[in-house]
């Protein structure tokens, strides 16, 4: 006979690729946010910089 697939098996199961799903969305949302935060900051501070530059120019 074979094995018999119980609601706490299930349940298990359901839980664990709901948990590994998620965990997976929040490193992919957080890698996101982290190089949008990098891009966003390194602009600010070119933008600054450049400002800064021509200022001192004339």
């Amino acid at each position: 006979m074979g094995k018999k697939t119980t609601y706490t098996r299930v349940t298990a199961k359901i839980m664990l690729i709901t948990l590994l799903f998620t965990l997976a969305s929040a490193f992919i949302y957080g890698e996101y946010m982290k190089k949008n935060a990098i891009h966003t900051l390194a602009y600010e501070d070119a933008k600054k910089t450049s400002m800064l530059i021509f200022e001192s120019l004339y």
